[in-house]
């Protein structure tokens, strides 16, 4: 699966985008998401899966544009045998900030999400 932002030079812009993944008993996704926008955008973005058990996620993140540029990646493991592999590349300069904000929860046994 991939998600891709792009933005023309010189524009300003505000992105705010939130992408939810199940992930069912068994399963495997790849993830990428790629954040091309101008120098001048705004980018605040949110990541949440939930993972069956014996499930792979694999996420890929590449922060290449954006004045100011937020990620929130939040895993819930609500099984035995998940398993979470999380990459990112962030190329800024000048005045150019990244962040990256990783949660990893597990839902307690018995309780309601």
């Amino acid at each position: 699966m991939v998600e891709h932002y792009v933005g023309l030079d010189s524009i300003v812009s505000l992105t705010n985008a939130s992408t939810r993944i199940t992930v069912e008993h068994g399963a495997q996704i790849e993830h990428c998401k790629l954040q091309q926008e101008s120098g001048r955008a705004f980018h605040v973005g949110a990541i949440h899966v939930q993972q069956g058990q014996g499930s792979r996620f694999t996420s890929c993140s590449f922060a290449l544009g954006a004045v100011l540029s937020r990620n929130d990646i939040t895993t819930r493991l609500d099984a035995e045998g998940c398993d979470v592999v999380l990459n990112g590349l962030y190329m800024a300069d000048g005045r150019q900030h990244v962040t990256t904000y990783v949660h990893r929860s597990r839902q307690a046994a018995g309780r309601e999400p």
